[in-house]
């Protein structure tokens, strides 16, 4: 497992994005999906949602915010809902980055899928759906 996990990891540091992107740090890249799937789905996001979705303290997430700010990742905008509150908004420049970093992993899953039949696939997704369930500690 080992193995494969740092196969994997190794295919996307090697990948074309992620050589051109050295910025691009786990933590940046988890909270701007974060907010790409949360924007996608027309929802506003909050700095308490990445605190909650990450558990991490307030003032860690104002630094990663921050930082995401100064480098033109995302902006904070009035609510639309509640005047009182700032969404956080990715700017192009991120959407455009996590777009290709869906693309990325998609070409990596399909790498990986190569020469495995569907069922086979079904079979793999199932076992690895398990995996994830015992190490989130769910039944």
């Amino acid at each position: 497992m080992r193995y494969i996990t740092s196969l994997f990891k190794k295919e996307i540091d090697n990948s074309e994005l992620f050589k051109t992107n050295p910025d691009l740090t786990n933590v940046k890249g988890w909270t701007m999906g974060f907010i790409y799937r949360m924007q996608e789905k027309g929802l506003e996001v909050y700095q308490k949602d990445i605190e909650q979705e990450f558990n991490i303290s307030r003032s860690t997430a104002t630094e990663l915010l921050q930082n995401l700010e100064q480098n033109d990742f995302l902006t904070r905008e009035v609510s639309l809902t509640d005047g009182r509150l700032k969404r956080i908004v990715l700017k192009d420049k991120a959407i455009k980055l996590q777009e290709a970093v869906i693309e990325t992993f998609n070409q990596v899953e399909n790498k990986l899928l190569d020469g495995f039949s569907r069922e086979e696939q079904e079979i793999l997704f199932n076992y690895l759906g398990r995996i994830r369930k015992n190490l989130e500690g769910k039944d």
